[in-house]
């Protein structure tokens, strides 16, 4: 468009995005994956490139020397440059029409810029300018302007851009008098201010604009007259419009006001914010013109007394009801059931969030009861999304949601919405999460027998939960994913746990009258001996911590197939870590990653019969105490090529480190808790400086609460150290005050990254 290619008439952008189109579809542009940008194909840019060098008068240019920039300023039409030096070349560029700045070529434009009579296009996106000179209003010619997320103001001059038809900038105050940019298309937003020429009838002349008009500052408009000189209502390629009230005290006015600020029927997307009115307009009511709606946002209209009918419309596909803290009811004028007997056709996610009143959310119901009336009625027949989020007295909801995939319920107080939504109807349900909702004491009894492709659960926060389901009945097969947060009064799972054969996580945590995991053993009838029924052959994490009371875990459930294990605050367990890293060693070849943490320990030696290795560790963190530390030498021996992280928690009464850690040959990051009486880091632990030692791999180190400890390893053993870590070691004299250094600082000066009680200090290598 800048460079005059598309003609001069008012449907520029629409050809440009046919030529655009028309060179996607024919791969001639190519998108950059997961970006917004696009590159030009090999074969367009060899053809541009001969066609261009077959002309002494090079006329798009980017970043070049200042030599050939100086040599071919006079024919430029285009230039993006990261240089300083082009700024001061602005009377030279007699043809240039596109301009884009970039990095910090530039801290502040000239006065000059209004040199460049023929610019179309600046574009200093990419820049850190603050502001803008008083001469960009004389660059008459200009239509788009792209400024970066740190400028702060706009010139007043701006005004004179009549021609200007994209003004691309950050949320900061306008100029007076935008309503004289009559050819604007783009205008993200736009402060109604009190001021002559900041008022809202500013966007009446701008009868262009398209996409996206945020509107905000409309307790600034006074009645339905003054919005209406807005002309919303005639502007008819706005298709994505927001409309904000900032937070203040009543609202009498909003009513009227926003009655005037009905938009054109070509409206896809809605949002009204900070309302302050008892009920929204009639055009919000019963929009009957706004059948092309796909999206409404209703947010913290807390007057607001009752949700409009939004049922009847179309197209409607996302609808978000938040902080309509005044409703106390959702009833059946919500559904605007139409004369197909359809509501929300097409509706797919549904949010309500923070409605604090709303206490019930009622069925939809047929106008008619009339026997003759044999229709269906059909609600939310594409409705895969659903949240409710603290509406904490809400007491009951629908059970019609024939296709609801996704389920999230979070604060509120009775599990009677949970029951409903989740009754016998429901059978399409691949995902639910469950948080803080106080009346639940069990799941709805069908769940998992009517949902089988329920593939992930999720329950936090349920303070009455005792349990889940007495027995899953055959369902739950396909669960991938069940989790279970601070529940403490849950104090049994379904006794056929064992059958969830596609289950890959399960995470138990903070739910501290838990006492058993359930797996069946069967018996033979020729011996006593039992056997672990086959199940959970495709878990790969178990996640179990704070369970205070657990104390049977039948570790054998999860052996072969187990990649990650974590074991934390189950002091109660009837096994010792000696014995859980003894079924580690030879029964989960795949594990990775493994924690155990505060469980029972023994002060009868445990050592590993047979040669074992554990190939695939690659993450340790244990306890390690008196009690525990041939254990963990035992592991530590079986890893000892394969492990990359280890964390040690020791205790107040921790002074020995295990043996079996200088010979960590591809550790590359240690951390050491809690040694109390620890008081020296000795070479021995990290080696001594050769290729088949900890001292050749170890690149980061922690040290924290380790009371007593005085003396690093010698500035040899942590010559490959890039970060340090200390803290809470009172007695480590690494530095005293501003520039006094302490003892051991010539052991670690030379690391580049030292964080001493979470403040980094400087060192030599910076």
């Amino acid at each position: 468009m800048a460079e005059g290619f598309l003609g001069g008439n008012d449907d520029m952008e629409i050809l440009g995005n046919k030529f655009f189109n028309r060179l996607l579809e024919n791969s001639l542009l190519l998108q950059v994956e997961n970006t917004s940008r696009y590159n030009m194909h090999d074969l367009v840019h060899d053809l541009a490139s001969s066609i261009l060098n077959s002309s002494d008068q090079v006329r798009y240019m980017g970043r070049q020397s200042c030599a050939s920039l100086n040599e071919q300023a006079t024919w430029l039409r285009s230039l993006l440059s990261n240089d300083k030096i082009c700024i001061l070349m602005f009377s030279k560029f007699k043809s240039l029409h596109v301009l884009i700045l970039m990095d910090n070529c530039v801290e502040e434009l000239p006065n000059s810029i209004k040199e460049l009579i023929h610019l179309r296009c600046l574009d200093v996106s990419d820049t850190e300018l603050k502001c803008l000179p008083d001469s960009i209003g004389e660059l008459y010619h200009l239509q788009t302007l792209r400024a970066s997320d740190d400028l702060e103001k706009l010139p007043n001059t701006l005004k004179n851009l009549i021609g200007l038809r994209h003004l691309l900038i950050p949320g900061i105050e306008l100029p007076p008098e935008m309503g004289r940019l009559t050819s604007l298309r783009t205008l993200p937003y736009f402060g109604v201010g009190d001021e002559k020429g900041c008022r809202i009838s500013e966007l009446e002349c701008l009868k262009n604009l398209e996409g996206k008009l945020e509107i905000f500052n409309l307790e600034k408009v006074h009645d339905k007259e003054e919005a209406k000189r807005a002309d919303l209502l005639q502007k008819p390629k706005i298709v994505e419009l927001v409309l904000k009230w900032s937070n203040r005290e009543g609202g009498n006015g909003d009513e009227s006001v926003l009655e005037g600020l009905q938009p054109h029927p070509n409206l896809e997307s809605l949002k009204i914010c900070g309302f302050g009115g008892r009920s929204l307009p009639s055009w919000c009511s019963n929009m009957p013109g706004l059948n092309k709606l796909m999206e409404i946002r209703l947010e913290r209209c807390k007057e607001c007394e009752q949700v409009p009918m939004l049922g009847h419309l179309p197209h409607l596909k996302n609808l978000y009801l938040d902080g309509l803290v005044n409703v106390r009811s959702i009833g059946s004028s919500f559904y605007g059931i139409d004369e197909k007997c359809v509501s929300f056709p097409a509706l797919e996610m549904l949010e309500l969030r923070g409605m604090s009143e709303l206490t019930e959310w009622l069925q939809a119901e047929l106008r008619s009861a009339a026997p003759e009336n044999d229709q269906r009625l059909v609600v939310f027949p594409r409705l895969e999304y659903l949240q409710i989020i603290y509406c904490r007295q809400l007491k009951s909801a629908p059970s019609h949601f024939p296709c609801l995939k996704e389920l999230l319920i979070d604060g509120v107080e009775s599990e009677l919405p949970l029951v409903s939504i989740c009754g016998i109807n429901l059978i399409s349900l691949t995902k639910l999460h469950i948080h803080s909702i106080d009346g639940l004491t069990c799941l709805p009894n069908c769940l998992f027998r009517k949902n089988q492709n329920l593939s992930m659960l999720v329950i936090s926060g349920c303070r009455n939960l005792t349990h889940l389901v007495p027995c899953l009945e055959g369902g739950g097969t396909a669960l991938r994913n069940l989790e279970i947060w601070d529940c403490p009064e849950l104090r049994e799972l379904p006794d056929d746990l064992h059958t969830l054969s596609a289950l890959e996580n399960l995470a138990i945590y903070g739910c501290s009258k838990l006492k058993t995991i359930p797996y069946p053993y069967e018996t033979h009838n020729d011996d006593d001996d039992e056997q672990l029924l086959l199940g959970l052959s495709c878990l790969r994490r178990l996640f179990i911590e704070y369970c205070d009371e657990l104390t049977n875990l039948p570790i054998e459930l999860c052996a072969e197939s187990l990649e990650s294990l974590t074991l934390r605050g189950l002091m109660n367990l009837r096994m010792t870590m000696g014995t859980l890293i003894g079924y580690c060693m030879q029964k989960m070849p795949r594990l990775s990653e493994l924690r155990i943490v505060d469980v029972p320990t023994t002060n009868n030696p445990w050592e590993i019969v047979g040669s074992v290795t554990l190939g695939n560790l690659r993450d340790l963190t244990i306890s390690c105490d008196e009690y525990s530390v041939s254990a963990v030498d035992a592991i530590l021996k079986a890893s000892a090529k394969s492990l990359h992280r280890l964390t040690l928690l020791g205790t107040e009464h921790s002074r020995e480190l295990p043996g079996q850690l200088q010979h960590l040959t591809a550790l590359s990051e240690l951390g050491l808790y809690d040694f109390g009486e620890m008081e020296e880091l000795s070479d021995w632990l990290i080696g001594n400086n050769n290729n088949n030692n900890l001292s050749s791999s170890l690149q980061i180190l922690h040290l924290s609460r380790c009371k007593k400890l005085r003396y690093l390893p010698s500035k040899e053993a942590m010559l490959h150290l890039t970060k340090l870590y200390i803290s809470n070691c009172p007695m480590l004299h690494i530095k005293g005050g501003d520039s006094d250094y302490g003892s051991e600082w010539p052991k670690i000066s030379h690391i580049p990254y030292v964080v001493l009680d979470w403040v980094q200090i400087p060192t030599h290598a910076q």
